[in-house]
């Protein structure tokens, strides 16, 4: 998408068009980007890991010494470590394959994400002038359109990490509006 004027069509588009209703057109599709940005708790949940399991196993090393059997507290502990250090390897594996999974268009009524392979789904939200579309900043731009309440946690859901976000995001309000042509 270039100069505001809406991109042609490309053969990733073909995945949406069993969801697309008459006079619906793909006016972008695009995916996250697919290199490793880790953020939040995926950077910080396999130090925490690492500090905590080191701790907890030197503490109990430096204890068991006089009152348990060593041997057996030390299998204990490597079993936790190794638990801790799955943990942390998955949560970032986790989000590295829902990005590569995870594929966005905006039409001239509404925006999709579709999520490939097992599990996969399909999500739709109407552009309608009332929807609250936020623009969220990082090393890649996030356009964030519908906010949902998963007890006890809330989650933002939109099209993440896009390298062109901006230009997504103005092309949103432009289907709000009615200002752009089907």
């Amino acid at each position: 998408m270039s100069d505001g004027k809406p991109q042609r069509r490309r053969s990733t588009d073909a995945m949406f068009d069993p969801y697309l209703d008459p006079g619906e057109e793909i006016l972008w599709s695009g995916r996250p980007m697919l290199r490793p940005l880790l953020e939040g708790q995926e950077i910080i949940m396999p130090v925490v890991s690492f500090v905590l399991a080191g701790s907890i196993y030197r503490i109990l090393d430096l204890h068991q010494r006089e009152t348990f059997n060593i041997e057996m507290m030390r299998v204990l502990m490597t079993a936790m470590m190794l638990g801790l250090l799955l943990l942390a390897l998955w949560l970032p594996a986790r989000t590295i394959l829902r990005r590569r999974r995870s594929h966005y268009a905006v039409t001239n009524k509404r925006a999709m994400i579709l999520e490939t392979g097992p599990g996969g789904k399909f999500r739709s939200y109407p552009l309608t002038w009332d929807r609250i579309v936020n623009v969220r900043f990082g090393k890649h731009v996030s356009v964030i359109f519908e906010v949902e309440q998963h007890a006890p946690y809330v989650s933002e859901v939109g099209f993440e990490h896009l390298s062109d976000g901006l230009e997504v995001y103005r092309l949103i309000r432009q289907v709000q509006s009615g200002t752009v042509a089907a």
